[in-house]
């Protein structure tokens, strides 16, 4: 592109922002302005050096919501925003398109659909991964309400029933043979979809929807 442009990562994952700035560097015309890990780091680096280009996880918006994005683009209208994530529901895709996000990436996306979405985000358009276009045309037909449990993903769900029985995040990671950090990260996307901030609430929708019963579970 002709004119330079500043590209700012957002995302508390080392190896995705490691391999973002290594894919960021092949594009001409475009810089890393720097990288952060947390909606606090980033509510700060906005206050003084608004770049041209955000990318960034929704999922470090855990604590600020998805309604913060809406602040930034209101105090910054020209920043062009992506939103590259493990795991979205129809319900956070419906909440980023009212807040004017229309560029939507799962971080398997290809390098050229990174690049095609940052393009099209500078240029005002919309860009989705072909998973996230599938969910859109999901969400005509039924949508996920928030606090509702048909947004939880089955990998999620079978964390819910983990995390009723009393187990740690620690004991889910060595149950499942995954890392602490994606059960943490799947912790925390549970707890923004259902739009609550503790366990008590969680199994209580839990129950309500069918995923564990009441003798499932300890307090």
């Amino acid at each position: 592109m002709e004119n330079s442009h500043t590209i700012l990562i957002a995302d508390d994952q080392f190896l995705i922002t490691e391999a973002l700035q290594k894919i960021l560097s092949e594009i001409e015309g475009f810089t890393i302005a720097g990288v952060l890990q947390s909606a606090n780091d980033l509510d700060k680096f906005m206050q003084n050096n608004p770049p041209d280009v955000l990318i960034l996880d929704i999922s470090i918006l855990v604590l600020k919501g998805i309604q913060y994005l809406g602040e930034i683009k209101g105090k910054h209208p020209g920043i062009a925003i992506v939103v590259l994530s493990n795991h979205i529901s129809s319900h956070e895709i419906n909440s980023l398109n009212r807040t004017g996000i229309n560029n939507i990436l799962y971080k398997t996306a290809e390098k050229h659909e990174i690049f095609e979405a940052i393009h099209a985000a500078i240029k005002g358009k919309k860009y989705y991964s072909p998973e996230i276009v599938d969910m859109l045309l999901e969400s005509r037909e039924k949508k996920d309400s928030p606090g509702e449990a048909g947004s939880l993903t089955v990998s999620e769900k079978d964390i819910v029933v983990l995390i009723a029985k009393g187990m740690t995040t620690k004991e889910i990671a060595m149950q499942k043979n995954v890392s602490f950090h994606t059960v943490n990260t799947h912790r925390k996307n549970i707890f923004r979809k259902l739009a609550i901030n503790n366990v008590s609430e969680l199994l209580m929708i839990a129950m309500k929807n069918g995923i564990i019963d009441a003798i499932d579970y300890y307090i």
